[in-house]
Formats: C-alpha cells, sequence, structure tokens
C-alpha cells in the first residue's frame, strides 16, 4: 500500500512540474547510477550491509507458498520457484537501477551480504528440499520456533555492525548519503 501510494505521489509531482513520467523516471535513473558509481568502497560496502540487514526475514516471505500449496512436496516446489523468480525479479530491478557493475561491486566487497545471502538460500533451500522429500509436517513444525529468534538474532547483530560501520564512516567524513533533492 505504501508503494501504491509513493508511486502515486511521484506520478502526481512528475505531472504537476511539467516533466512527463517517462523522462522523469530516465532522470532519476541516471541520478541514482551516477550516485552509485560515485561510491567508494567503503560506502559500497555499508549499502549492501544495509540490504544484508533484512536478508534474514526473507524467510518469513519465503515461506508465504506454503499457504497456497501445504506442507507438501508441492509446497516445496513452489517455495524454490518463488524465491528463484523474486530473487531473479529484485536483482533485475536493482541492476538496472544502480547498474551491474555496481551490484557486481557490492557482492565482491561485502562479507556480510554474502553471507547473509548464503544463510537465506541455504535455510530456504534446506526447507525446500526437505518439503520435497517428503519430511513428515510434525517434524519441520518441531524448528518453527527456532526461526523467528535466529532471524531477530541475525537481524539485531547485523544492525549493530551496521551501525557501528556508519558511524566509523560518518566521523572519518567519508559517509555518502543520498539527496533527493538534488
Amino acid at each position: 500500500m505504501l508503494g501504491l501510494l509513493s508511486l502515486m505521489w511521484w506520478g502526481i509531482k512528475a505531472v504537476r512540474t511539467g516533466r512527463g513520467v517517462r523522462g522523469e523516471r530516465s532522470r532519476r535513473r541516471a541520478r541514482v547510477r551516477s550516485f552509485a558509481a560515485e561510491l567508494d568502497d567503503d560506502n559500497i560496502r555499508m549499502y549492501a550491509g544495509t540490504v544484508a540487514v533484512f536478508l534474514p526475514f526473507a524467510l518469513m516471505f519465503a515461506l508465504a507458498p506454503t499457504a497456497l500449496a501445504g506442507m507438501n512436496p508441492a509446497g516445496g516446489w513452489l517455495i524454490a520457484v518463488w524465491t528463484f523468480a523474486v530473487s531473479w525479479t529484485v536483482m533485475c530491478w536493482v541492476s538496472g537501477l544502480v547498474g551491474t557493475r555496481t551490484v557486481a561491486r557490492a557482492f565482491r566487497l561485502s562479507r556480510l551480504l554474502a553471507l547473509q545471502m548464503l544463510a537465506a538460500y541455504g535455510v530456504i533451500g534446506a526447507f525446500a528440499g526437505a518439503l520435497i522429500a517428503g519430511v513428515p509436517e510434525d517434524d519441520l513444525n518441531a524448528l518453527g520456533p527456532y526461526w523467528f529468534p535466529a532471524a531477530l538474532l541475525a537481524f539485531l547483530m547485523s544492525a549493530a555492525y551496521m551501525s557501528v560501520q556508519q558511524r566509523r564512516l560518518r566521523k572519518a567524513g567519508r559517509l555518502k548519503v543520498w539527496r533527493e533533492s538534488e
């Protein structure tokens, strides 16, 4: 809902200023790409780490297909296809927004992003594989109470680490922040 409202606000703003939506979108994309291209390695790590902070909660999003298909092999395949489709779509969107070089630099430089991606895909893959292999629902439900606390712990530890990194960059005067009004 919030995304839809912000898209509507952006469209109205573009029409009111006399710029077409297509021109405004290409101007904004060019500004985002130039901002991303100017980031040094530490700022790339900081922005990539900020994305990585929220990856532990990808597990909750990936389990949505089980509500449709249930805890059976079909649900496992649906989780695998869903995760691949959403990941591919997000990667294409981000690569189109900031450029493939910036995305490649982020994956190369941020160990936190790589670690969180591996952990998220590992847990999602293990769960989907367990469903496909026919592990009983009772055995899978026995692990349920541990997922959210583990995701919350990973989130809090990553957020604390990123807070320290951001403070270090700000103190050194090297933190680059996106300004919408430029």
